[in-house]
C-alpha cells in the first residue's frame, strides 16, 4: 500500500488506551485512525460503516469481548485484525488465542504509556504490524481453525524413549518449524493431527510478541495430543514432544540431541531467530534435517533453510494459497532453498511421509 494512507479503527474500552493507540498509530503519516470502539458491538457497526484497512482490537471489553468481535467480523466482512493486549493474567491472554482461533493475524503488547520502559519497541512493533498486515487481502474464513476441547489423541500409554537412529547419534525424527505472521494458525493446522506417539520431535520458532510465547504453548496443548512445551537449556530432545522457543533466546539442535537455548544478540532484528536454529540444525544434523518455514514476511530463516538443504536435508515452505504472508516462503524459493511447496492442509502428510521415508 505504498502512498497510500491506511486507515485503522481502534477498538478498547479505555479512552486512555484509545487515546495511546491513536497517538501511537497516527505518529506514522502513513497511518490514520478513521473511527474508534468502546466495545466489540461497536466495532462490527463500524467496520461496516467505515471499511477500515486494519483493526487494533482489544481483548476484555463489556457488552462484546474482543473474540467474539473477531469471530463476527471475520464471518461477515473478513478484515486484517490485530489483538492488542496488556497480558495482564493468563485468562487474557487464552482470550487472546481464541481471537486467533476466530481469525486474527497477529498479538501484539499494550504499552502502558509513553513513560513505558518498553514504550518506543511496542509502538514501532505496533505501527509496523498495521503497515505489513494492511496488505493482505484475506478470503472469507480461509483462515479460521476450530479446536476441539479434547486432545486428538489419547496420549502414549508408556514414556517415549530419547531419539535414536541407525547411523549413530544422529536422530532422523527431529523437525525445526519456523513461522512469523500468521504462524499460530498454521501451527496448529499442522500439530494437532499428529498422534501422541509420532516418532518424531519437533522444535518452534514462533516470533510473537514478548509474554505471549507461553499462551502459544498453553494453546497448543489444548487441541494437540503431542506434548508442547517451553524448551529449556540442555534439555534431552524426546518423540512426541514440542519444545517451542522461549523469548529472547536463539535455539539451537547440538549434537547428542540436547537443546541448546543461546543469550547472544538478535539476527536480523529478531530474538529468537529462525535462521539460528536451521543453521544448527544443518551443522550437527546434517542431511538428516528436515527444516519448514511457514506463513511470514522477512529474511530470518531463509539462508538457514538453504544451509539445510545443501546439506541434503529436506526442505519445505508453506504454499502462496494458504499462506497468511507468502513474503517469507517466497524469499526462500528464490533463494533455490526449498525441496517442497505445499498447502499447509497437506504439510502434516508431507512429514509423515518423509519420516516413513528415513525409519
Amino acid at each position: 500500500m505504498d502512498n497510500k494512507i491506511i486507515n485503522v479503527l481502534v477498538v478498547d474500552d479505555s479512552p486512555v488506551s484509545r487515546d495511546l493507540l491513536t497517538y501511537i498509530i497516527e505518529s506514522d503519516p502513513s497511518l490514520r485512525v478513521v473511527a474508534k470502539a468502546e466495545n466489540g458491538e461497536e466495532a462490527i457497526k463500524l467496520v461496516q460503516q467505515h471499511r477500515p484497512n486494519v483493526v487494533m482490537m482489544d481483548i476484555v471489553m463489556p457488552i462484546m469481548n474482543g473474540f467474539e468481535a473477531t469471530r463476527h467480523i471475520m464471518e461477515v466482512y473478513p478484515i486484517p485484525i490485530i489483538i492488542v493486549s496488556g497480558i495482564y493474567n493468563p485468562q487474557e491472554v487464552d482470550q487472546c488465542y481464541q481471537a486467533i482461533s476466530a481469525g486474527a493475524l497477529a498479538i501484539l503488547e499494550k504499552p502502558t504509556g509513553i513513560r513505558d520502559p518498553r514504550y518506543a519497541e511496542m509502538a514501532y512493533a505496533i505501527t509496523q504490524a498495521i503497515k505489513s498486515l494492511a496488505e493482505i487481502k484475506i478470503k472469507a474464513s480461509s483462515h479460521l481453525v476450530v479446536q476441539s476441547q479434547a486432545k486428538a489423541a489419547p496420549p502414549a500409554t508408556s514414556a517415549p524413549k530419547p531419539l535414536t537412529s541407525i547411523h549413530g547419534d544422529v536422530p532422523l525424527e527431529i523437525i525445526g518449524i519456523g513461522a512469523s505472521i500468521g504462524g499460530p494458525q498454521a501451527l496448529y493446522t499442522i500439530l494437532s493431527k499428529f498422534p501422541a506417539a509420532f516418532p518424531a520431535s519437533f522444535l518452534v520458532v514462533q516470533q510473537i510478541s514478548t509474554g505471549f510465547t507461553k499462551g502459544l504453548v498453553d494453546w497448543l496443548s489444548t487441541s494437540c495430543a503431542l506434548k508442547v512445551k517451553l524448551a529449556q537449556n540442555k534439555e534431552l530432545i524426546m518423540p512426541g514432544t514440542v519444545y517451542i522457543a522461549p523469548d529472547n533466546f536463539h535455539m539451537e539442535v547440538m549434537k547428542g540431541n540436547f537443546i541448546q537455548l543461546i543469550d547472544a544478540p538478535p539476527e536480523h532484528g529478531l530474538r529468537p531467530s529462525i535462521g539460528h536454529l536451521f543453521q544448527s540444525m544443518a551443522k550437527n544434523l546434517g542431511s538428516k534435517s528436515v527444516g519448514i518455514l511457514l506463513s511470514g514476511r522477512g529474511v530470518d530463516g531463509v539462508d538457514g533453510l538453504l544451509a539445510i538443504k545443501k546439506q541434503g536435508g529436506k526442505t519445505i515452505v508453506q504454499d502462496e494459497d494458504s499462506s497468511v504472508m507468502f513474503d517469507k516462503p517466497q524469499k526462500a524459493i528464490q533463494a533455490g532453498a526449498v525441496s517442497h511447496i505445499t498447502p499447509l492442509s497437506q504439510i502434516t502428510h508431507t512429514i509423515e511421509t518423509l519420516i516413513k521415508t528415513h525409519v
